[in-house]
C-alpha cells in the first residue's frame, strides 16, 4: 500500500516538475535576447604599436534569418593598454526578414569617437531580440595601402543576455492624457486638477493648482526614445487654458510644429467646456534617438472672475514603431526652454 502511494506521489511530483520546467523554458525562450561581441581593428598602425605595421580594416555583416523583423542595438567598446577605453552609447536599428546590413570602419570610427591613436582597437557589440548571423570580415594592407597582405572571415557566436535592460518595445503606445508621462521642463512631477469651466471628460494637467496661478509661461515635456529610424505616429489634440504652443523634436531637431492654441479667454469658447480642441501635428515622423513632445502654456492675468487657473488637456496617442517612454538610456537630457515656469 505504502509502495503504491509512494509511486503515485513521486509520479505527481515528476509531472509537476516536468510541466514547470517546460513553462519556465518557454517563458525564457520568449524573452531571450542575444549579444555578439565582434573583435574590431580599424586604421593605421605604425612603429609596431600593439600590432604589426599596416592598415587594418574590419567589416561586420549582420543577417536576420527569421521570418519577421528583428530589432537590434549596437555600440563600440574601445580597448586601451592595461585600462578600460571609452564605451559609446547604444545606437538602434531594425533589420527585415532575410535582410542583411554591414558596418564598416567609417561607422565604427563614428561610434568610437576621436582619439590620438589612429588605430581603433576594441569590440563592436550587437544585441538583438532575435538570433542573428553576425560575421566579421578582416583585411589588411601594407602602410601604403596598396598591397593586400591578409584576409580572414569569422562567424561570431551569440551569448544569451538578460533582457531586463532591453527597454525597446515594438509599437509602443503612449497615452497623451496620462499625466505620468509628463513632467515640467525642469523635471518636476505634474498633477491634475478640475475646474467648472473645463471639459470634464478630459484630464487637465498642470503644475499649479491654485485658483490664481502666476501669469507667464508653463513648460511641460513628454520624453520618449525612438529605437528605429521609422519613428512613429502622433494622433491627438489638446485643449488649453489660456493659450499654448507645441513642438515635436527628434535628437534635438524640431521635426514639426505640434500645434498653436490661440488664447481662449474672451472668445466664444471662454469659460465653457467647449474649449477648442487643437490637432497635434505632424501625424507621422521619422528618426531615432531622444524625442520630446513639448507644450508651453501661456497663462493670462487675473480676470473679473477672481482668478486665472491654468492647465492643458491632451488627448490621443503617440505610437513609436519601436521604442519606450522617458529619456534614452545613456543619452543626455534636453535642456528645458528658458523663460518657462515649472
Amino acid at each position: 500500500m505504502f509502495s503504491i502511494l509512494r509511486l503515485l506521489l513521486v509520479g505527481t511530483i515528476l509531472s509537476l516538475s516536468f510541466v514547470w520546467n517546460i513553462s519556465s523554458a518557454s517563458a525564457q525562450e520568449e524573452s531571450q535576447h542575444y549579444q555578439y561581441a565582434v573583435k574590431t581593428v580599424c586604421g593605421l598602425a605604425r612603429d609596431r604599436q600593439y600590432v604589426e605595421d599596416g592598415h587594418y580594416s574590419t567589416v561586420v555583416n549582420v543577417h536576420n534569418p527569421a521570418e519577421e523583423s528583428a530589432y537590434f542595438r549596437f555600440k563600440f567598446a574601445r580597448a586601451e593598454a592595461a585600462h578600460d577605453g571609452a564605451i559609446s552609447d547604444f545606437s538602434y536599428g531594425e533589420i527585415g526578414s532575410d535582410g542583411a546590413q554591414l558596418f564598416d570602419c567609417e561607422q565604427i570610427e563614428d561610434l568610437a569617437g576621436p582619439s590620438f591613436n589612429p588605430l581603433i582597437d576594441g569590440f563592436f557589440v550587437v544585441e538583438s531580440d532575435h538570433p542573428l548571423d553576425v560575421v566579421a570580415y578582416y583585411s589588411g594592407t601594407d602602410t601604403s595601402g596598396r598591397r593586400l597582405a591578409s584576409i580572414d572571415v569569422e562567424q561570431v557566436a551569440d551569448r544569451p543576455i538578460n533582457p531586463r535592460e532591453w527597454q525597446c518595445q515594438p509599437n509602443f503606445t503612449i497615452d497623451l492624457s496620462n499625466p505620468s508621462f509628463w513632467r515640467t521642463g525642469s523635471g518636476a512631477n505634474v498633477t491634475t486638477r478640475t475646474h467648472s469651466s473645463w471639459d470634464s471628460n478630459r484630464t487637465w494637467i498642470t503644475s499649479d493648482t491654485t485658483a490664481s496661478a502666476v501669469a507667464g509661461n508653463y513648460n511641460y515635456v513628454l520624453d520618449f526614445c525612438s529605437c528605429s529610424n521609422r519613428g512613429g505616429r502622433l494622433a491627438g489634440d489638446v485643449k488649453v487654458d489660456n493659450s499654448a504652443t507645441g513642438s515635436l523634436t527628434m535628437a534635438g531637431t524640431i521635426v514639426g510644429s505640434s500645434f498653436t492654441a490661440p488664447d481662449q479667454v474672451g472668445g466664444v469658447n471662454a469659460f465653457s467646456s467647449s474649449y477648442t480642441a487643437i490637432p497635434m501635428t505632424p501625424p507621422g515622423f521619422t528618426g531615432t534617438g531622444q524625442g520630446r513632445l513639448q507644450v508651453v502654456v501661456t497663462n493670462g492675468t487675473a480676470n473679473s472672475f477672481g482668478g486665472s487657473p491654468t492647465a492643458f488637456a491632451p488627448q490621443g496617442t503617440l505610437t513609436l514603431n519601436w521604442g519606450y517612454a522617458g529619456v534614452c538610456r545613456n543619452a543626455p537630457r534636453e535642456e528645458a526652454d528658458s523663460g518657462a515656469r515649472d
